[in-house]
């Protein structure tokens, strides 16, 4: 890298003005060339499953589930460590929340208390992704990318087999088990 900005920079009797312009353009070149790889393929960032499974005591656990190409491993991956993850879980379903296991394409969590346990029945609460969209405003890289915020598939299912399955919705509703 030195020496082609050596090369590129410094005056010297070995090169011609005409070939250190051809490499500003080559390298002028290649710079948009990335910058338009970079911007068209972080386009494309969606979970693909997002599923809660509510246990009988009302806690939660959840997996996410998304696809991620090199450049949104970059944008995204990386600044979002897992005590980045960790905190956005945190702040959106409470501090008892934690992470049991993270990777490129899954994340899995729990959430103690998620849904209201009664005498008679369970009920989980009213889902809206609005917020998560909100508070991402927060991270500086997010601006570079165009996230749809809604899973490709939502799964809400209780401990005895009964399963709700929404289809690309930012809002699910509270659904109540009869116990």
């Amino acid at each position: 890298m030195i020496s082609i900005a050596t090369y590129l920079f410094i005056d010297t009797d070995n090169y011609s003005m005409e070939n250190k312009y051809k490499y500003i353009l080559i390298i002028a070149a290649l710079c948009i060339i990335l910058a338009v790889v970079i911007f068209t393929q972080t386009q494309a960032f969606k979970v693909d499953r997002l599923q809660y499974n509510v246990l009988k005591n009302g806690d939660a656990q959840v997996t996410a589930s998304y696809k991620l190409n090199f450049v949104e491993q970059v944008w995204l991956w990386f600044p979002m460590t897992k005590d980045g993850i960790s905190s956005a879980i945190k702040t959106e379903y409470g501090e008892d929340s934690e992470i049991i296991s993270m990777s490129d394409t899954k994340t899995e969590f729990t959430i103690p208390h998620f849904a209201d346990k009664y005498d008679t029945y369970i009920q989980t609460p009213t889902l809206t992704f609005e917020n998560i969209k909100k508070r991402s405003n927060d991270y500086w890289f997010i601006g570079w990318l165009n996230i749809d915020y809604s899973p490709t598939i939502t799964i809400i299912k209780f401990f005895d087999g009964t399963e709700y399955k929404y289809d690309d919705k930012m809002f699910i509703p509270a659904l109540t088990l009869k116990l």
